[in-house]
């Protein structure tokens, strides 16, 4: 046995409940290779159901941490865990040792890879119904300084500008909310450029035609004036219970794609309907909607969840909230879906 064979062993462990005979170990994240000091940087484990984060080192004896001097070495002060092939001498440190482990689920990544897609539909629409409520208490908390039909547009704003561009457009939408309904088709162009060049003082990172913030702010001005007052078309689709292709015929505007407008449902319109109709009904009848567009977090939780079927409006909410709480922070243990 090696050195380089015990690192080798170590990384393929990632998502592997071990047993050395003393202690139960989830190796959720073995850690980033390192090529100078500790071998990985950065390992996630749950030992007993106790969380330890911290650098990892290899060796084929447990002895050659003193041997090779690292416990006189301040570049190893991060290491937490030690990983030897047989651990011939107790250390202050935490030590696996790969000779004495037996492995429970070392094919599976993630400890919920075996539960049924039914289980997981259900607790990612319990997770959404959490996702929705902490972002309509949001809503509600603007709605009470500036009322409805404002701070529907100012989160309207956000959800146009992507991620890169929220806040430029939540800053016009401040700026502007006031003044929407009587600007000229033929001076949005004009008014969002001069905008722009207000307060932009650094050159913002290259990005798609179509999401250039001039494109956005256009839309959305386009968006707002055709579905104005946005408060009372939202309550009165849903009261109607119109259909999703009937939503989206309705409310388009040019440069806005379906995907884009569906993540402005999931984020402002859901949200908004839940502060004032039965929750249980909401979360119901926007089950029947298709999800918002793909992005990294859901195409990146389907595939730790192993989720086969197309989700809905609802349950890609619910992905984006374990993903973020869960899965991406390796918390198996935390999760009720995980089998052990």
């Amino acid at each position: 046995m090696s050195e380089d064979e015990v690192k080798a062993i170590w990384e393929g462990l990632k998502g592997s409940q071990i047993f050395d005979g003393q202690k139960s170990i989830f190796v959720a994240f073995p850690g980033i290779k390192s090529r100078f000091g500790p071998d990985f940087r950065s390992a996630v484990l749950f030992i007993d159901n106790l969380k330890v984060e911290g650098d990892v080192e290899c060796h084929v004896f447990s002895s050659d941490w003193f041997k090779h001097r690292h416990n006189l070495d301040d570049n190893f002060s991060s290491v937490k865990i030690h990983v030897v092939w047989e651990d011939d001498i107790d250390t202050d440190i935490i030590t696996i040792s790969l000779s004495k482990i037996k492995s429970i689920n070392s094919s599976k990544s993630f400890l919920c890879t075996e539960n049924t897609e039914e289980k997981k539909r259900e607790e990612l629409k319990n997770l959404a119904y959490v996702r929705f409520l902490r972002k309509a208490e949001r809503i509600s908390e603007r709605i009470s300084e500036v009322g409805d039909e404002r701070a529907l547009f100012e989160f309207t704003a956000e959800a146009f500008g992507y991620e890169k561009f929220r806040n430029t457009l939540l800053l016009f939408a401040r700026e502007f909310s006031g003044k929407i309904m009587d600007i000229d088709d033929a001076t949005i162009a004009d008014i969002a450029s001069n905008f722009l060049s207000s307060f932009r003082l650094i050159k913002s990172p290259p990005t798609r035609p179509q999401n250039e913030p001039e494109k956005r702010i256009k839309s959305l001005v386009l968006f707002y004036k055709k579905n104005h007052p946005l408060s009372q078309k939202i309550l009165e689709f849903f009261d109607k219970r119109y259909p999703y292709n009937l939503w989206q015929r309705s409310f388009l505007v040019s440069n806005l794609g379906p995907g884009r407008f569906r993540t402005v449902m999931a984020n402002v319109f859901i949200p908004y309907i839940l502060l004032y109709r039965n929750k249980e009904e909401v979360i119901e009848f926007f089950s029947s909607f298709p999800q918002e567009e793909d992005n990294r977090i859901i195409n990146s939780g389907s595939k730790i969840l192993n989720i086969i079927k197309k989700l809905n409006m609802v349950e890609a909410q619910g992905l984006i909230e374990i993903f973020k709480s869960r899965c991406s922070r390796y918390l198996c243990y935390l999760c009720r879906l995980r089998i052990e």
